[in-house]
C-alpha cells in the first residue's frame, strides 16, 4: 500500500449483514441517492471536457458551438465533393 494511506476496518452486526436491498430502486421519493445518479449520468453522457487552450481560443459555450458546427458542414462539403 502508498504510504499516507489509511485502512479503516468496520464491522456490521449481523442484521446488518443480512439485509437484503429492494429490488425496485426507481422510486426518487425512497431513493434519492438513485435518482441523483442517474440524472448525473444522463447529463454526463452530455459533457465534453476541454483542455485549457481550446477554452482559452472560446471563452463561451456559444461561440465554441458556432466553430464546431462550421467545422462540421466544412467537413461535410469536403466529403460530398469527393
Amino acid at each position: 500500500m502508498p504510504k499516507g494511506v489509511k485502512v479503516r476496518y468496520v464491522k456490521f452486526t449481523p442484521e446488518e449483514m443480512a439485509y437484503e436491498a429492494p429490488s425496485d430502486v426507481s422510486d426518487p421519493e425512497r431513493f434519492p441517492t438513485r435518482a441523483a445518479w442517474e440524472c448525473f449520468r444522463k447529463w454526463r453522457k452530455n459533457v465534453a471536457v476541454l483542455e485549457p487552450r481550446v477554452r482559452a481560443l472560446y471563452p463561451s459555450d456559444a461561440e465554441l458551438n458556432k466553430a464546431l458546427l462550421k467545422l462540421a458542414e466544412a467537413a461535410s462539403h469536403v466529403g460530398a465533393s469527393r
